[in-house]
């Protein structure tokens, strides 16, 4: 499904991001791109939740998304109180319990996306399966665990569940 959507706003790397006194907002290109993210945060937030896992796995499938903490605050906005809180999810489903979003010490470099579901998706393994499709892997089951590998790509892995879902992001594809 992510292939449907506009994600330019989630790969590209505002031009000011190292430059003092500017911001992503001082950015035209950025704000242009803002409409998407908008179309994006709503469909995030009501799709199902085959479609979630496929549109997370399919994000991290050919790029590093670069405003990835934009995902995470979507998720993670409680509009009662106007903040956000780590490690909830506000999708309007109620099938994510909780979601988090591991970066390296300095906060710049995803590692993880780890969620877990409410109540036990059966066909969370095809969900990934469809999100990988075009991509070479490997699949082991060990633990409860079924494990998607992959070489050289952003995704390392994907390890999978009925109840939790935890995808590895390689940081050599980060963006220098």
């Amino acid at each position: 499904m992510a292939d449907k959507l506009p994600l330019d706003w989630i790969f590209y790397q505002h031009k000011y991001e190292y430059a003092l006194g500017k911001g992503k907002y001082d950015d035209p290109q950025y704000v242009a791109l803002m409409p998407s993210m908008d179309k994006f945060n709503e469909y995030i937030l009501s799709c199902s939740t085959a479609e979630f896992t496929k549109t997370i796995v399919e994000i991290f499938r050919d790029h590093y998304p670069v405003n990835f903490l934009s995902i995470d605050s979507m998720l993670s906005w409680d509009e009662k109180t106007e903040t956000c809180i780590e490690g909830k999810a506000f999708r309007k489903a109620g099938d994510i319990k909780q979601i988090y979003f591991e970066t390296d010490e300095d906060g710049l470099v995803l590692e993880k996306v780890l969620f877990k579901y409410t109540n036990k998706q059966t066909d969370a393994n095809k969900w990934v399966e469809t999100g990988l499709e075009g991509k070479a892997y490997s699949k082991t089951v060990q633990g409860g665990f079924t494990t998607y590998k992959l070489v050289n790509e952003v995704i390392e892995k994907v390890e999978v569940n009925e109840m939790e879902f935890r995808l590895y992001v390689n940081s050599n594809k980060a963006p220098e």
